[in-house]
C-alpha cells in the first residue's frame, strides 16, 4: 500500500475525490433501489406463474379424474416448435422476457386414443408453456438478483470504504499540515529573537 504523502498537493486530490465520492452515492444507491424493486417484481411474476400452473393441475385433475387411473405418454405428440424471446437493456442489464410460446401438435389417431385425450392435450400444452415462461422467468430472477448484488458491493464500497478512508485521510494531512504550519511559527519566532539578540548585542 502507497504511504501517504502528507501535503497541500495530496490534500487538494483528495478533496476532489471525496467530492466525486459524495457525488457518485446518490446515483448508486438509487440504482441499487431501482433494482431491488426489479427484483421484487420478478419474483411476484414467478410466483403468480408457479400458482397458475398449479391451479392448472387441480383443474386438470377435476375435469380430467380418469387420468388417476390412465396417464397417457404425450411426450411424443406435442414439442416446443419455438419460444421467442426478446431481450431489453434495463438500468445497464440485459434483461430476457417472453414473447410467444410456439407449440406443436403431432398427428395421432383419433380412433385409436380416448375422447378425453384432446382435453387433455390443450391442457397440457398450457401447462408447458406455463413451464417454458416459469424457466425464463427464473433466469430473468436470477440476473437481477446477481445485479443487485454487484449494486450493493458498489454502494457499500463508497459508503463503508472509499469515503470514510479518505475524511480519514484529508483529517490526517490536515493536522500535518496544521503541526507543520506551528512548527515552522515556532522556528521562525526562535530565529527572529536569535536574530534580534545578535543585533541588540551587537550594538553593545
Amino acid at each position: 500500500m502507497t504511504k501517504l504523502q502528507l501535503n497541500k498537493a495530496v490534500l487538494s486530490k483528495k478533496k476532489i475525490e471525496l467530492k466525486n465520492y459524495q457525488k457518485f452515492l446518490p446515483s448508486l444507491d438509487m440504482k441499487r433501489k431501482q433494482l431491488l424493486a426489479l427484483q421484487k417484481k420478478a419474483e411476484r411474476d414467478l410466483n403468480s406463474l408457479t400458482l397458475d400452473q398449479l391451479i392448472l393441475i387441480n383443474d386438470v385433475g377435476s375435469k380430467l379424474p380418469m387420468l388417476s387411473q390412465d396417464i397417457p405418454d404425450i411426450g411424443e405428440m406435442v414439442s416446443i416448435e419455438k419460444v421467442e424471446v426478446s431481450w431489453g437493456n434495463t438500468l445497464g442489464v440485459n434483461l430476457p422476457e417472453v414473447k410467444k410460446v410456439i407449440l406443436f401438435t403431432h398427428n395421432y389417431s383419433y380412433f385409436a386414443t380416448p375422447i378425453w385425450l384432446d382435453s387433455y392435450i390443450r391442457e397440457f400444452k398450457c401447462a408447458l408453456e406455463l413451464s417454458v415462461r416459469i424457466k425464463y422467468q427464473r433466469h430473468r430472477l436470477e440476473i437481477l438478483s446477481s445485479a443487485v448484488r454487484k449494486a450493493t458491493q458498489k454502494v457499500n464500497l463508497f459508503d463503508k470504504v472509499l469515503i470514510p478512508r479518505t475524511k480519514e485521510e484529508l483529517q490526517r494531512i490536515n493536522i500535518s499540515l496544521a503541526d507543520t504550519e506551528r512548527a515552522e511559527v515556532v522556528i521562525s519566532k526562535i530565529a527572529k529573537k536569535k536574530r534580534l539578540a545578535i543585533t541588540q548585542g551587537g550594538k553593545l
